[in-house]
C-alpha cells in the first residue's frame, strides 16, 4: 500500500506546515508590526482583533462543518482564505488597513487548525490513529519555526516574517488537499442549540472559565514577550530559544497525554 494512504502521514503533512507557520508568526508578528511603525497600543488592538474574529468565526464555521458531516472541504477553504488574507499584509502600512486584514486572517485561520484537530480526534475514535504523538509533531514544527526564524531575523531583520509565514501557509494549503476524511458523518441535525447544551454543564463551564483566563495571559505573552526580550538586549536567536523552551514541555505532555 502507498504510504500516502496512511491517515496519520497525510495529517502530519498539514500539521507540520501549519504549525511551522505559527512558529514563525506567533512569536515575531509583534516585531513585524513594530517595524511597520505600530505603537504598543496599536499592536495590542491588532492582537485582540485577531482573537475576537476567532470568537465569531470559529464556532460558526464549525457549526456548518458539523452540519455537512465533512471536514476536508472546510479545512481547504479556510486554509486558502488564510493565505489570501495573509498575502495582503505585504501591501499594508496604515493601522486601519492592517486592522481590516487582521480580522479577515483571524477569521480564516481560526478554523483550519481546530478543524484538523477535530478530524484527528474523530479518526482516533475510529481507531485509525493516535492523537497525542501526531499533535506533538505540530509542536515540534512550531519549535523549529521559532528557532529558525529567530536566527534568520538576526541576519535579515523582521521583514522576513511575513513572506516566510506566507510560504508555509501556502504549503499547508497543498497538504490540506490530501487530508483524510472521517468515515462517519458528524451529527448536525439537533434541534436544540449546541451552545445551550454546553453551558448547561457546570464542570465544563469551569474548564471554559479557567481556559479563558489562561488564554488571556497567553495573548499578552504572545503580543509583547518578543518586544520585551528584545528591549532587554537579547538576540532574536535567544528569543527563539526562549519560545522553544515552553514548546518542549508541550511536546512532552502530548507524548504522555493518553497514558495520563
Amino acid at each position: 500500500a502507498s504510504p500516502m494512504r496512511s491517515p496519520a502521514l497525510r495529517l502530519s503533512l498539514f500539521t507540520l506546515t501549519a504549525f511551522a507557520a505559527l512558529g514563525v508568526y506567533m512569536p515575531y508578528w509583534s516585531n513585524w508590526l513594530d517595524g511597520r511603525g505600530m505603537s504598543a497600543a496599536q499592536i495590542g488592538v491588532l492582537v485582540s482583533a485577531l482573537s475576537w474574529s476567532r470568537v465569531v468565526a470559529g464556532p460558526l464555521v464549525a457549526h456548518f462543518a458539523d452540519a455537512s458531516g465533512r471536514r476536508r472541504p472546510w479545512i481547504i477553504a479556510t486554509a486558502i482564505a488564510s493565505v489570501a488574507a495573509f498575502a495582503l499584509f505585504a501591501w499594508a502600512h496604515s493601522f486601519h488597513v492592517l486592522f481590516a486584514i487582521t480580522l479577515a486572517f483571524g477569521a480564516a485561520q481560526a478554523c483550519s487548525i481546530p478543524l484538523v484537530e477535530n478530524l484527528m480526534l474523530l479518526l482516533e475514535g475510529e481507531g485509525r490513529l493516535r492523537y497525542g504523538p501526531l499533535r506533538a509533531w505540530g509542536s515540534f514544527a512550531f519549535l523549529v519555526g521559532a528557532l529558525g526564524a529567530g536566527r534568520w531575523m538576526d541576519v535579515s531583520g523582521a521583514g522576513i516574517v511575513q513572506p516566510v509565514t506566507l510560504a508555509l501557509l501556502g504549503a499547508s494549503v497543498l497538504a490540506a488537499f490530501v487530508l483524510p476524511e472521517t468515515a462517519k458523518r458528524a451529527r448536525g441535525t439537533e434541534k436544540h442549540s449546541p451552545l445551550r447544551a454546553v453551558f448547561a454543564q457546570r464542570p465544563l463551564l469551569g474548564i471554559l472559565i479557567g481556559g479563558g483566563i489562561v488564554q488571556a495571559s497567553h495573548e499578552t505573552y504572545t503580543a509583547f514577550s518578543t518586544l520585551y526580550w528584545r528591549a532587554a538586549g537579547h538576540s532574536m536567536t535567544t528569543i527563539g530559544a526562549l519560545w522553544a523552551e515552553g514548546v518542549l514541555a508541550e511536546i512532552g505532555l502530548f507524548m504522555v497525554a493518553a497514558r495520563v
